[in-house]
């Protein structure tokens, strides 16, 4: 008899089914709602969001301007053939 493994999506709360032995970390698009899930727990097996926490605090990134200094505005090309370039 085989094993079957299932979760619910987060998103949706359909069962997802694995057809084989899930492992930690393996990623998944849920087939009703196209959520990008992550398997975060094995027991109970269990499926979140990908990239849920990644940026919880935006207060924690700064922005640095040295990090566009060399960006001339005269050199300006957004590649979109028109004529509204700078």
């Amino acid at each position: 008899m085989m094993t079957t493994f299932s979760a619910r999506c987060p998103a949706c709360q359909t069962m997802i089914r694995f057809e084989s032995t899930p492992e930690l970390g393996t990623f998944i698009v849920c087939e009703e709602c196209e959520a990008e899930l992550e398997v975060v727990s094995l027991r109970p097996l269990k499926l979140s969001w990908v990239d849920e926490d990644e940026f919880e605090d935006y207060d924690d990134y700064e922005f640095d301007e040295e990090d566009f200094a060399e960006f001339e505005e005269e050199s300006y090309d957004d590649f979109d053939d028109d004529d509204d370039d700078y």
